[in-house]
């Protein structure tokens, strides 16, 4: 039984964090999505004030703004002091094993999956139309976040990734 959520307001200047539901229930594992709202870009909505969330690295908005976002983000999610592990994602089937130094890198690797059991590392995955892929390995606090898109699920990007998880 689905029941109605009552309407909630979205503040603009606030940035909003969705938890998946039941993973709060390990403490050690960080997690949450972001929404477009909170953030200091202006690039999307051209004249109008700042407020969109944009985090990832694009040629219609700056480097500043994008770090800016990300920093907010992180303080909302309370990940601050966390390094954040992110992808130049290109539809495949890659997965790569994130480190502290692979975090907030000038040139990110290129895939389309992240794992890690690395405390302090948070993974990123963004995604628009293609479906975000979160597992945890709750026994060894290892997790991976996957990119799956229509190339990389006909790659097998989630089940690859989890075979080497498990082979890791």
């Amino acid at each position: 039984e689905i029941l109605p959520q009552p309407a909630r307001r979205v503040v603009k200047s606030r940035v909003e964090i969705v938890r998946a539901a039941g993973w709060d229930a390990w403490p050690w594992l960080v997690q949450g999505f972001s929404t477009r709202t909170g953030g200091a870009t202006t690039a999307y909505r051209p004249g109008q004030r700042a407020g969109e969330l944009n985090l990832g690295f694009t040629q219609t908005d700056t480097r500043e703004h994008v770090l800016g976002n990300r920093r907010r983000f992180l303080a909302a999610l309370g990940a601050t002091g966390m390094q954040l592990a992110t992808l130049k994602q290109i539809h495949s089937s890659l997965v790569i094993r994130a480190r502290p130094s692979d975090a907030d890198r000038d040139t990110p690797c290129q895939g389309d999956g992240l794992m890690t059991n690395e405390p302090g590392v948070l993974l990123a995955i963004q995604t628009a139309d293609c479906i975000p892929v979160l597992v945890a390995d709750v026994k060894r606090r290892a997790v991976a976040a996957f990119h799956a898109g229509w190339r990389g699920t006909l790659q097998r990007i989630v089940e690859n990734g989890v075979g080497w998880m498990r082979s890791e």
